[in-house]
This record gives structure tokens, sequence and C-alpha cells, in this order.
């Protein structure tokens, strides 16, 4: 996203400098070059903290089975748990660029365990040996 908009930003101004004549002065007749420049650079500096944010709230986004209960995220990225014993099913998601593995609790909701998840496996394993008369995921 940042590069998107930096590539339109400078794309606007070369073509602005291009059709101008090659004349900086019509060019850049209501901006100075220095305002340019802080604007792409503040362009990137905003968006490489919005995506150490979004880097930092997906590492708190682990999944935990403690004395029974289940806790993670749910889809809208909410915190969620319940007893292993209300485990209805493990289902399969894959939707708008989501692939993750869904411990469903009926009413208590549904926990998302992405696929980049650690140890992925070993989770679903405890989930398997919870299911109700252990069928298979």
């Amino acid at each position: 996203m940042a590069l998107l908009l930096i590539f339109s930003t400078v794309g606007t101004f070369a073509f602005r400098y291009l059709t101008s004549g090659f004349d900086l002065n019509e060019t850049f007749g209501n901006v100075s070059f220095l305002e340019v420049l802080g604007l792409i650079f503040g362009c990137w500096a905003f968006f490489a903290i919005f995506t150490f944010f979004i880097a930092f709230w997906l590492r708190c986004a682990h999944i935990t089975i403690r004395e029974g209960i289940i806790s993670g995220r749910n889809y809208w990225g909410r915190k969620k748990s319940f007893p292993l014993k209300y485990l209805k099913s493990i289902d399969i998601y894959s939707a708008n660029g989501v692939k993750a593995v869904v411990a469903n609790g009926g009413s208590f909701g549904k926990v998302f365990i992405y696929y980049q998840t650690e140890k992925l496996h070993e989770i679903i394993e405890v989930l398997e040996a919870n299911l109700p008369g252990n069928m298979e995921a």
C-alpha cells in the first residue's frame, strides 16, 4: 500500500514535470520540493508504523490450551475462550485470504487457528481428542 501511494505520487509529479516542458517552477508551483519529500517520507513512515502495529496485534493472537480451556481469537480478532468439553466440531475455513482451522464451541463461539500457527498439528491432535464421540475432523 505504501509503495502504491509513493509510486502514484512520484508518477503524478513526474508526469506533470514532463508535460510542463521540464519546468520545475511550473511543476511544483503550489508545492515546494521539500513538501513533496515530506509527503513521501510521511506516507512511508505512517505505513511502516501501521505495519508494525498489525504485526504486533497478530503476534498477540496466539492459541492457548490450559486446564481444559482453549482461548484464541475469533474471525474478527476478539478474544474467545471456552472449555474443550463444549467443543462441537473442527472445521476448515478458507475465505478472503484467511485460511484457518475453526474450533467450534457452539454457543461459546469459535476460535480460529490460522495455518501459520506454530505447532498447529499438536493443537489439532488435542482438539480431536476432545471431540464428541472422538470423530475425525
